[in-house]
């Protein structure tokens, strides 16, 4: 007979409280914001906290296909396309500048594991005794580290497209010389003029007391680099750099506005590279480039050998 309770449950079935009956199968999980408005605060945080859990353990979606792209043309550049001869530097296809002298890419120290700057310097444009002069100063110059130079390396004569030419392998520097800072800002601040200034004076007294004394020879704004994390400054391009084997040096590489009037003569010594530092500390101070008004170094020669005149933008005030 029927019970007074009413008909039994379906199969799959079980008795709630109060006889109600529920499925036993599992329901499905509700989403974020669709519990009931009277469910605790509790139940809601779990809930919240279970999602974020499994949308975690998801794979992660596909890129984009541009992105995609952009990464295989990243790894395509990062490729090396050369190495030292012992393997520790890498060299990659990133053109970082050129100069009349060389050209400098963006390298890799397998040992460090840090990015350093790789310099081709054409043979052809070295005479046999610069190039002989280059091979002893790398001996000299892989030996030198103080805060205020730039680190070399390594150095090692090798053949691109089909011509030899001399790699140089350098600390890197990436945040600009003293040449893009003045084009940039214009105007430095005193503070910032003498922090500098004694930096530079550093670097040039710790090449000029080694045995024997290294001469930089072409020290100006364009070849005094920043360092981004501190902003102190470091003396580089010491490639061109003549070691005083003697009393006099005999050749002459530089650039006529910071040229001392002695270079001109070809017998000098060290006391040039103080000449240039005066020369970049007075283009720091004004903005303005030495002996700007004359319109070759025949002009510039004859200014500072016969008539001594001071460069224009030394103004009177500076010679107090």
């Amino acid at each position: 007979s029927p019970s007074p309770l009413g008909p039994p449950p379906p199969p799959n079935h079980h008795i709630s409280d109060w006889g109600g009956a529920t499925s036993t199968h599992r329901r499905p999980r509700r989403g974020l914001g669709t519990e009931p408005p009277n469910a605790p605060e509790k139940t809601r945080f779990i809930r919240k906290s279970v999602e974020m859990v499994e949308d975690e353990r998801a794979p992660p979606a596909d890129p984009p296909r541009e992105k995609a792209k952009q990464e295989i043309e990243e790894e395509a550049e990062m490729k090396a396309v050369a190495t030292s001869p012992g393997g520790r530097f890498l060299k990659f296809d990133i053109e970082l500048g050129r100069g009349a002298f060389k050209t400098v890419f963006k390298g890799f120290d397998t040992d460090t594991w840090v990015e350093v700057a790789w310099c081709e310097l054409q043979d052809r444009k070295l005479t046999k005794a610069e190039q002989q002069r280059f091979k002893e100063e790398a001996e000299m110059l892989k030996g030198l580290q103080h805060p205020n130079i730039v680190r070399f390396y390594d150095s090692w004569e090798s053949t691109l497209k089909g011509k030899k030419c001399i790699v140089l392998v350098t600390e890197l520097m990436t945040s600009g010389t003293l040449k893009t800072y003045l084009k940039r800002f214009k105007v430095m601040k005193p503070k910032v003029l003498r922090s500098w200034c004694r930096q530079i004076l550093k670097g040039l007294h710790f090449l000029h007391t080694r045995t024997p004394p290294i001469i930089h020879r072409d020290l100006k704004c364009d070849n005094i680099f920043i360092t981004g994390p501190t902003g102190s400054v470091k003396i580089g391009d010491l490639g061109l750099a003549t070691l005083m084997r003697t009393s006099f040096a005999k050749s002459v590489i530089g650039t006529p506005e910071f040229m001392a009037p002695e270079m001109y003569e070809e017998r000098y010594d060290e006391s040039v590279d103080v000449y240039a530092f005066g020369m970049c500390m007075l283009e720091m101070g004004t903005s303005e480039y030495p002996y700007s008004e004359c319109q070759n170094a025949a002009q510039i020669y004859r200014k500072v050998t016969s008539v001594g005149a001071r460069p224009p933008c030394l103004a009177p005030a500076w010679c107090q």
